[in-house]
């Protein structure tokens, strides 16, 4: 054999070498087992939830927040997340200079809450400090028809924009970036019945999580140095088609999370458990509007499925403690009642 043949064979032995163990490794990430848990142990912070649907929920330093989206006077609630004594009760609707008509509540990645009024230049930071919530107004740029909007910090937002060719838009001031990935690759001009969901920002992990509900479909952005880098898509596939500009999702399509959050090492989600109750599909939701999961999904910040939780009772609302693995909920039982369990 000569030199040539001998260099030849050892080129291709090494290329499938590194191929094996390539496609060893891809098949390893895929077989993530998922664990199981029912009978899960939690403890209640508390049952006085009065509220006809109590809507966004959050928690931050040992504080918990949630609105109440049929009230006008002092909309949201600030709870101790330690003893459940409600602690302040804040933010107003209506047309004055300092209430809000379309808002958007964010927590502050620095402590507190930002609630950013659409149509108006004009936010209010509420950020709690020993015994008295401070108030401040602040304005942040970007406007239009966003569905939602996240706070990096207290001059810079994220907001989405469902009918746009780019779903994001990073404002600092009065200097924008459009950037994002769409669910689905063509541009379609009825985003707005799709593509609204959960836009969250970590600040310590500098990831930004964007979660589509009627979609099965979750992505992952870097955001440190200002990269607005796609990481990772979770994309079930589904069927569509595209009519005239619009998309045409099919009717069996089954939801994604309903909402998500964020714990310190992971992603939390409502979600239907196939497996232990009925799928919420585009079909069925509109049958049953108050058709809500019992289970929470736990991915971890590569996106891989790693736990469910089953709860015996529906699951409303979830937020996550961004220090620890502590996940709040809002359930029905039947009465609303705030819990804590800890992965």
């Amino acid at each position: 054999m000569t030199l040539i043949t001998t260099i030849y064979v050892m080129k291709k032995c090494l290329y499938l070498f590194i191929t094996i163990i390539v496609l060893s490794a891809c098949s390893h990430k895929k077989d993530v087992q998922v664990e199981r848990f029912a009978n899960v142990k939690y403890v209640s912070i508390t049952d006085s939830i009065y509220s006809y649907l109590p809507g966004r929920f959050f928690y931050q330093n040992k504080k918990i927040y949630w609105e109440d989206p049929m009230g006008s006077i002092n909309f949201m609630h600030m709870i101790d997340a330690v003893t459940g004594k409600e602690l302040y009760r804040f933010a107003n609707k209506g047309e004055g200079p300092d209430e809000f008509t379309i808002y958007f509540p964010s927590m502050l990645p620095q402590g507190g809450m930002c609630i950013r009024n659409r149509g108006r230049h004009m936010a209010i930071l509420y950020k709690p400090s020993a015994d008295t919530l401070k108030a401040t107004k602040v304005s942040f740029f970007g406007n239009g028809n966003y569905t939602s909007a996240t706070v990096i910090n207290d001059t810079s937002i994220v907001y989405l924009y469902p009918m746009e060719p780019l779903p994001f838009r990073f404002q600092r001031k009065n200097h924008s970036i459009r950037f994002g990935h769409w669910p689905v690759d063509e541009m379609v001009t009825n985003g707005d019945v799709y593509y609204q969901g959960d836009l969250l920002y970590n600040k310590d992990r500098k990831v930004l999580i964007y979660n589509t509900r009627c979609l099965p479909y979750m992505a992952i952005y870097d955001m440190s140095n200002d990269k607005f880098k796609l990481l990772k898509e979770l994309k079930t596939p589904f069927d569509y088609r595209r009519d005239r500009g619009e998309l045409r999702v099919s009717r069996s399509t089954a939801f994604g999370a309903i909402q998500i959050s964020m714990t310190k090492d992971y992603i939390v989600a409502l979600q239907c458990d196939k497996l232990n109750e009925e799928e919420v599909t585009i079909d069925s939701e509109p049958k049953d509007s108050y058709r809500m999961p019992h289970a929470v999904f736990v991915y971890d910040y590569d996106l891989n499925l790693v736990k469910i939780y089953n709860f015996p009772f529906k699951l409303l609302r979830i937020a996550g403690d961004l220090k620890s693995n502590d996940v709040y909920l809002i359930a029905m039982k039947p009465e609303y009642e705030i819990i804590k369990f800890k992965i």
